[in-house]
C-alpha cells in the first residue's frame, strides 16, 4: 500500500509527530533535570551534541543515520570514565537524532500538504505546474504497520506511567505497595525504567522507519562494515577496561567505576544479547569479496568469542553453536549444487566439530567461563563494604525465576488484550530481590506486558521477517551473488538465534540490543533489494493505489489507549506473592540488612517505606540515623503515619541516631501495624564520593520487626 506523490502516510506522520513530544521529554527529563546543578558542564555537552546533531540531520540525514550506531555502541563506555552518574549516552544520541529527524518530518509533512493545495489550485485555475523534483521511496504497508507499533508502544509506556506511578498522589494511594517502596526520589528509577523500556521500542521502530528512506542509497558492506566495526573498538576497549579493572582490584584498590568486567556495556546480559545478532555476519563476512571486509569479521569474530567469555552467557554459547550449524549446513549445500563434493565433505565435518568444541566449554564452564573469576570478586567484596556482606541472599534471586512465570502468565489472564503496559512487568513482579529482572522468556513478557497485539507483532513479524530473509538467501545463492549470499545467510541467522534466544530470555530491555538489531534489519532490507525483492525503490510519477483511510490508524490508537486507561484495573498482587513465596516481602526500603558498629542491626529506606512495626502497650521506640553529608545545613525530616493518622514527626540536624517514641491506640493486626515512612529528601554515596554505591539513601531505621 503505497500513497500518491510518495507522501508519508498518516500513521508515520502521527509516529513522528509523538516522537517529538516524548523525545523531547525523555531529554528533558533524563538529561536536565537529572543531572545536578554543579555538573553543568555535563548539561553544556550534551545540549552542543543535541545542536550538532540536529544540524547533520538538516543538512546530511544519512550521514546522522548511519553515525546513531557506533555513537550507540561506543557512548556505553563514556559514562564509566566520569566519577559522578551520568543518564544512559546511548539513549540520549538516539532520542536527539529521532527529535531532530521529527521535526524534519513533520515541517515537511506541512510543506507537503501546502504545496499538495497549491498544486490542486493552480490545476484548478488552468495552470501547469512545473517538474517537480525526483520523489523520495515511498511508504508501504510495511513502514504503515510499523509506524502503527511505534505509536500503540508510546501510548502503553505513557499509559503505565499514569496508572502505576503518577496517580497515587492524586488518590492517596498507590495500587501497588511496591511502588510505594520505591517512591520519591526512588521512584524516579523505576519511571526511568519504564520510560527507557518503552524508548527502546519507539526508537527501535523510528529509526528503522528512517533507514527505510536511505536504505536503497547504502550498500550491505557499509553497513556490515559499520556494525563490525563499532563492536570490535567496544570489545578492545572492554577487554583494555577489564584488564585495568582486575590490575586495581589485585593491587588493593576499590572496585573502579566502571563496576564491571564488561565495561562498555550495562550488563553482561546485555553484552550477550548484542553479541548473537553479530557474531553469524562476523562469520559470513569471512567468506566475503573485500579483503577489508574479511579482515575486519575476522578481528570481530576474535573480539566477540572473548566478550561472549567475558558475560559468561550460556545462551549466548548455545546460539554460537547455532550459528555453525546453519552456516555449516548452507556452506554444506552451496558446494553440493556445484559438485565441490570433498569441499561439501570437508564443511560438514567442520560444522560438526565447531559445535562439540563450544559444548565443552559450556559444560566445562567453572573451570573456563567467567565464573571461575566471578567468585573472588565476590569475596573481595565482601572483605571490602558491610552492604556485600550478605552476598549469600543474592544467591537466592535465582530461586524467584520459579515465581516469575506464574506472575506473567497471572498478568496474561488478567489483561489479555492490552496487557498491563508496557515495562510494567517491573511493577507486578512477585521478585522481591531483583525488581527490574524480566519473565525470563521474550514472548511471554510482551504477551503480558502489550496483549495479544504485542505476542503478535512480536512472533508474527519474527517469522515473516525470517520466511523473507530466507527466500532472499535462496534466491540469491541460486544467482552465484556470492558476497550477498554470505552476508544474507549471516543475517538470517542472525535473526533465527534471536528469535530462538527469546525463549530462554526476555533482555532486550538495553539499548545497545535494540540499535543493534535495529540495522540488522536494516541490512536484510537491503539485501532483499540486492537479490531481486520487491522492496522500497523510489518511484517517479503518481500511484494509482488509494490512499488507505486517515480514519482507521487514529482510532486504533486512540481505541488502545482507552482500553488501556479505562479498561484496566490493576489488582494487588501482594496475596499472590505469599502465595508463592510463603512469606510476605520486606518492603520498608528494598535493602538488605546490615549492622551497625555497635551490633544492632538496621535497614536503610528510600524516600517512602513501608514496614510492619508491633506495639506493646500502645508505645514503640524506633532509633533512626541519617547520614546525609550536608545535614548540618539542610535537616532531613522524617514523618511516621499509620490508617492517615500521624504517629510521629522528626526533624534531624545531625548525624547521631535518635530515639522516636511512637504511640497507637486501636486494634492491630497480629503481625504488627504497617507504618508508612516519609523522608523528605534522600542521597546518593557515590554523589558525595563516599563509595562506588548507586543506591538512594533516606534514613535508617532500627529496632523494626
Amino acid at each position: 500500500m503505497v500513497l500518491e506523490s510518495g507522501r508519508e502516510s498518516p500513521i508515520v506522520i502521527l509516529a513522528w509527530g509523538a516522537a517529538v513530544v516524548f523525545e523531547a521529554a525523555i531529554l528533558f527529563y533524563f538529561y536536565w533535570s537529572r543531572i545536578p546543578a554543579p555538573q553543568s558542564i555535563a548539561r553544556l555537552v550534551l545540549i552542543l551534541i543535541l545542536i550538532g546533531q540536529a544540524i547533520l540531520v538538516m543538512k546530511r540525514e544519512r550521514l546522522a543515520l548511519l553515525a546513531v550506531l557506533p555513537a550507540v555502541v561506543l557512548s556505553g563506555s563514556v559514562a564509566r570514565l566520569v566519577p559522578y552518574p551520568v543518564p544512559p549516552l546511548p539513549l540520549f544520541f538516539s532520542s536527539s537524532l529521532l527529535l531532530s529527524l521529527g521535526i524534519k518530518r513533520v515541517i515537511e509533512a506541512g510543506s507537503s500538504l501546502f504545496a499538495r493545495r497549491t498544486e490542486l489550485h493552480q490545476e484548478s485555475a488552468g495552470e501547469t505546474s512545473p517538474t517537480s523534483t525526483p520523489e523520495r521511496p515511498r511508504s508501504s504497508l510495511w513502514w504503515d504497520l510499523l509506524g502503527l507499533f511505534a505509536a500503540l508502544t508510546l501510548v502503553s509506556g505513557v499509559s503505565s506511567l499514569l496508572l502505576y506511578h503518577n496517580f497515587y498522589p492524586l488518590t492517596g494511594q498507590p495500587y501497588f505497595d511496591y511502588v510505594i517502596n520505591l517512591a520519591g526520589n526512588r521512584s524516579s528509577q523505576v519511571t526511568f525504567h519504564v520510560l527507557t523500556y518503552s524508548a527502546n521500542i519507539f526508537n527501535a521502530c523510528l529509526i528503522l522507519l528512517a533507514l527505510g528512506r536511505w536504505v536503497g542509497l547504502v550498500t550491505a558492506k557499509c553497513l556490515a562494515g559499520l556494525l563490525l566495526a563499532s563492536i570490535t573498538v567496544a570489545s578492545v576497549w572492554a577487554i583494555a577496561q577489564a584488564s585495568f579493572d582486575l590490575k586495581v582490584l589485585e593491587a588493593g584498590g576499590v572496585w573502579p567505576s566502571t563496576g564491571r568486567l564488561n565495561g562498555s556495556f550495562e550488563d553482561p546480559n546485555a553484552l550477550a544479547w548484542t553479541l548473537i545478532p553479530l557474531l553469524p555476519i562476523a562469520f559470513a563476512g569471512l567468506v566475503s569479496t573485500p579483503i577489508w571486509l574479511r579482515l575486519l569479521s575476522l578481528a570481530a569474530s576474535a573480539a566477540i568469542f572473548y566478550q561472549m567469555y567475558a558475560s559468561a552467557s550460556k545462551t549466548a554459547f548455545a546460539c554460537a553453536v547455532l550459528t555453525a550449524c546453519l552456516l555449516g549446513v548452507s556452506g554444506v549445500i552451496r558446494a553440493w549444487r556445484q559438485g565441490r563434493h570433498w569441499l561439501a565433505t570437508s564443511l560438514l565435518i567442520l560444522a560438526a566439530m565447531v559445535p562439540i568444541a563450544l559444548f565443552t566449554m559450556v559444560r566445562t564452564g567453572p573451570d573456563i567461563l567467567l565464573f571461575s573469576r566471578t567468585r573472588p570478586l565476590i569475596e573481595f567484596f565482601a572483605r571490602q563494604t558491610p552492604q556485600t556482606a550478605n552476598l549469600e541472599s543474592l544467591a537466592a534471586v535465582a530461586s524467584y525465576r520459579d515465581v516469575w512465570w506464574p506472575s506473567a502468565w497471572r498478568m496474561v489472564r488478567e489483561h489479555p488484550l492490552t496487557g498491563v503496559g508496557v515495562g510494567v512487568f517491573a511493577y507486578e513482579t512477585v521478585n522481591d530481590g531483583a525488581p527490574f529482572d524480566s519473565a525470563g522468556n521474550g514472548y511471554l513478557q510482551l504477551a503480558a506486558e502489550l496483549g495479544i497485539w504485542g505476542i503478535l507483532a512480536g512472533l508474527g513479524g519474527t517469522l515473516l521477517v525470517l520466511v523473507v530473509s530466507a527466500r532472499r538467501w535462496w534466491a540469491a545463492v541460486g544467482r552465484e551473488k556470492r558476497e550477498t549470499a554470505s552476508l544474507s545467510a549471516g543475517v538470517t541467522v542472525a535473526l533465527v538465534c534471536c528469535a530462538a534466544a527469546q525463549f530462554f530470555g526476555s533482555l532486550l530491555t538495553f539499548h545497545q540490543v535494540f540499535v543493534t538489531l535495529v540495522f540488522v534489519l536494516a541490512l536484510l532490507f537491503r539485501l532483499q533489494v540486492e537479490a531481486g525483492s520487491d522492496g522500497t525503490t523510489a518511484s517517479h510519477g503518481r500511484s494509482q493505489v488509494r490512499r488507505p483511510s486517515r480514519v482507521i490508524p487514529a482510532v486504533l490508537v486512540v481505541a488502545f489507549a482507552a482500553l488501556n486507561l479505562l479498561g484496566h484495573r490493576p489488582t494487588d498482587p501482594l496475596e499472590f506473592r505469599f502465595s508463592l513465596l510463603g512469606r510476605e516481602q520486606n518492603l520498608i526500603g528494598g535493602y538488605p540488612e546490615e549492622k551497625w558498629v555497635g551490633g544492632f542491626p538496621f535497614v536503610w529506606t528510600n524516600r517512602v517505606g513501608y514496614g510492619r512495626i508491633r506495639f506493646e502497650g500502645g508505645e514503640r521506640v524506633l532509633r533512626i540515623h541519617a547520614a546525609h553529608p550536608d545535614i548540618a545545613n539542610r535537616p532531613v525530616r522524617v514523618r511516621f503515619v499509620a490508617e492517615g493518622k500521624l504517629l510521629a514527626g522528626v526533624e534531624l540536624r545531625d548525624s547521631n541516631w535518635r530515639d522516636v517514641p511512637l504511640r497507637y491506640r486501636g486494634p492491630t493486626d497480629p503481625k504488627g501495624l504497617r507504618v508508612r515512612v516519609d523522608v523528605d529528601r534522600t542521597w546518593r554515596p557515590c554523589d558525595w564520593g563516599v563509595s562506588i554505591d548507586p543506591r538512594n539513601l533516606g534514613i535508617a531505621i532500627a529496632g523494626l520487626d
